[in-house]
């Protein structure tokens, strides 16, 4: 019987990764007119070539394993942990035919980074990338922010006890209103919502800052996926710095708060229920953490003497705590700087900032805004413990969906668990980087590590396209653990583990 349930179960994942390669096979398609468009005759037969692979495999996939039962959580689970890196490598065929990656490595690390909203980039000459490869670029990001809120919605939203003890409070997104379809639809209507006032705020920006007119859209529509996404790809190698105007950075800075704000929380917004937005633990977390990486980076740039104006300083220094606060990875200055001239409190306070991260029901990566709130509180609590009496009763609560909660055991086990296992992956990472980098010190080490399992994408000039092929394998894996916060890695560890003694089974 054991056999037969295991031998279902992996036709439910091979069924589900079909509809997966699908949906990435669509994307193509997508994809493919902007090509026409532009007469990018290669782009478009690679883009043709991903189509036809994705759509046919997804197919047949799914005609011969067809299910027709509802995925168990576990069973979701190993399907998500599955997910990214099929995805990853049909979303690699277009960017390794483009001629602008040394090799199929690099290629699947860009479609990774990109699925992850991480932003970190290995491509070689990204100012002549195809306008139609750089939308794709753009469209991975936006495939990969939906799925991990579609995930949140379906997956990680905890109704086993299994979820409830690892994430303590819930998964990625809890349910705001009634139903998938329409908690999706309203998902829909905030997108739109902020696409709409994008378009207009970074339309005239772009405008305003010199950008010729045919090429606005691409532009603008770049920097509004990477920015509300949290994601970071840019169309330019030099990044946000390339436009030089202020405007632009404001409009951004609001959009990657706005991207870093769960979409529960958007509706409440939506709603007009302030008190009840501001009086979340997530909001309140995210705001003290925030405020905390600006003063320390405001700080850091003063005492380093970088900036010789204060204007520049509080600008740059601004913009790049934001980003890092909210994982997106989007930057004003160029990396190398980071480590050079911004001294070691600057570039330590965005460190800090990209570990926490933004809210969860968010594409934003880190151990999460509401985790640190909680720890933070479960500390609290337990100093209260010690200095009362010992026939005290000590209760620590906190605001979740509008009403208050008590801080439980559980909570503060399951969020020791994943800062452990956080740090731990940023820690053996820093390794490897200092093991095959060893021009770079510890603290250098650190930022880039923290920023790959974090997903935020801000680079201090370490990975790049001539970086070994063993870091750019463990930056992959970072990405990948940190997108997915490890449960659906190790459930898809445990389920490639059980297929594999399927034989041995059946033998005995």
């Amino acid at each position: 019987m054991r056999t037969e349930a295991s031998q279902e179960q992996l036709r439910t994942v091979v069924a589900v990764q079909g509809r997966v390669a699908s949906v990435v096979g669509g994307l193509a398609v997508v994809a493919a007119p902007t090509a026409v468009l532009a007469g990018e005759w290669n782009a478009l037969t690679s883009l043709a070539i991903t189509a036809a692979i994705g759509l046919g495999a997804g197919e047949i996939a799914w005609r011969r394993f067809h299910m027709t039962r509802e995925l168990t959580w576990s069973e979701g689970m190993v399907v998500l942990g599955l997910a990214y890196p099929v995805m990853a490598l049909l979303a690699a065929i277009p960017i390794g035919l483009s001629g602008h990656v040394a090799g199929w490595g690099d290629a699947f690390f860009e479609a990774m980074s990109g699925l992850t909203t991480t932003g970190l980039s290995v491509l070689h000459d990204l100012d002549h990338l195809p306008t139609s490869l750089a939308i794709w670029r753009q469209l991975l990001q936006l495939l990969g922010g939906v799925t991990i809120l579609i995930a949140g919605l379906t997956i990680f939203t905890p109704r086993s006890q299994k979820a409830y003890d690892f994430y303590g409070v819930g998964g990625r997104l809890e349910r705001s209103v009634p139903g998938f379809v329409t908690t999706f639809r309203h998902m829909v209507k905030v997108g739109v919502a902020w696409g709409i006032a994008a378009a207009v705020a970074l339309g005239a920006s772009l405008a305003i800052a010199g950008v010729p007119v045919a090429r606005i859209p691409l532009h603008g529509m770049a920097l509004f996926t990477s920015a509300f996404t949290t994601s970071g790809f840019s169309v330019s190698s030099a990044s946000v710095a390339a436009y030089h105007s202020w405007s632009v950075e404001v409009v951004l800075i609001v959009l990657m708060l706005a991207g870093a704000i769960a979409f529960p929380l958007h509706l409440i917004l939506w709603r007009g229920e302030l008190q009840r937005f501001f009086r979340h633990v997530d909001t309140r977390s995210l705001g003290v953490v925030l405020l905390g990486a600006i003063v320390v980076v405001l700080a850091g740039l003063a005492r380093s003497g970088a900036f010789t104006e204060v204007g520049p300083m509080l600008r740059r220094g601004l913009f790049l705590a934001v980003s890092a606060q909210t994982t997106t990875g989007l930057t004003v200055t160029e990396p190398r700087l980071l480590a050079s001239d911004w001294g070691l409190v600057a570039p330590a306070g965005l460190v800090l900032a990209m570990a926490i991260g933004g809210m969860k029901g968010s594409t934003a990566g880190g151990v999460k805004a509401e985790r640190f709130g909680l720890a933070f509180k479960g500390i609290a609590r337990e100093v209260r413990r010690v200095l009362l009496p010992d026939h005290a009763l000590v209760v620590e609560t906190y605001q979740h969906k509008g009403r208050p909660r008590i801080l439980t055991d559980a909570h503060v086990r399951a969020v020791g668990t994943v800062l452990l296992l956080f740090m731990t992956t940023q820690l053996v990472g820093a390794l490897v980087i200092l093991y095959g980098a060893d021009t770079f010190d510890l603290t250098e080490a650190m930022f880039e590590s923290v920023s790959a399992t974090s997903n935020a994408g801000l680079s201090i000039g370490i990975l790049g396209p001539t970086s070994s092929g063993i870091l750019k394998l463990v930056v992959i894996l970072q990405m990948w653990l940190g997108r997915l916060e490890f449960m659906a890695v190790f459930a898809l560890a445990g389920f490639a583990w059980s297929t594999r003694r399927l034989p041995a089974r059946r033998t005995a």
